[in-house]
């Protein structure tokens, strides 16, 4: 009868999904899974008739709760591992650093040896050059007289 029809519009309100435009004035807090699902059991328990159905209940609840878990503990392993390799990344940017600045100051010695050498070189040219043109000039004199 009338009671029947009462609980099979029940059993179908669980599964449609009302259009509500009310908005709310702050960002909710975001609440885990597996209290919304425990929620959910807790509000349609009267659609559970045995104990195997909540048994199934239950166990699902327990699963999305074994999986919540694993997530957590996954993100605060990346995270302990995260901030265990900050420190060799900034050791590492550190050292890379103390390199290229050891690098720099060895180009820096490179190019005032080049530099030296490149005086000496122009020292060493004028010195001959000099040493020519006297040589010519002693050989003008020796003709000339």
């Amino acid at each position: 009868g009338e009671r029947g029809a009462q609980w099979l519009r029940g059993c179908l309100d669980v599964f449609r999904t009302r259009v509500d435009f009310t908005v709310e004035n702050a960002v909710p807090v975001p609440k885990p899974f597996s209290e919304r699902v425990a929620a959910a059991i807790e509000d349609h328990a009267e659609l559970m008739s045995d104990a195997p159905d909540f048994a199934t209940a239950q166990r699902m609840l327990q699963l999305v709760t074994t999986a919540e878990a694993s997530m957590r503990q996954a993100k605060e392993d990346d995270l302990r591992r995260k901030q265990r390799r900050e420190p060799r990344v900034e050791a590492r940017a550190a050292a890379s650093f103390e390199g290229l600045q050891e690098q720099e100051e060895e180009e820096e010695e490179e190019q005032e040896q080049e530099h030296h050498q490149e005086v000496e070189h122009k020292a060493v040219e004028v010195a001959l050059v000099d040493e020519e043109e006297r040589r010519f000039d002693e050989r003008d004199l020796d003709r000339s007289e």
